[in-house]
């Protein structure tokens, strides 16, 4: 419950309660979107961008007939990408 709650900038768990991780993640990229959301090496993305980037991967896999409940197998170097499929998925 710590880790939701400094996540989002809440002490209070109960507004969490029904939430889920992209529920989470929208709010913070409307709240913050100009503001960074990944830097890696001497790359960086907005919190707008990385939601924009993650819901385009999103609707070209719902296209490709993936829904709740499929599984899909991810394997990626780090880097901004595999965050953006992890959010996508």
């Amino acid at each position: 419950m710590r880790k939701k709650s400094i996540l989002c900038g809440t002490n209070n768990p109960t507004l969490l309660k029904n939430e889920t991780l992209k529920d989470i993640f929208e709010n913070t990229a409307t709240q913050f979107s100009q503001k960074i959301a990944i830097k890696f090496n001497e790359v960086e993305i907005s919190y707008s961008q990385l939601d924009n980037w993650s819901s385009a991967l999103a609707n070209q896999l719902i296209e490709k007939g993936y829904t709740n409940g499929k599984r899909i197998g991810l394997w990626h170097a780090r880097s901004i990408e595999l965050h953006v499929a992890i959010l996508a998925i």
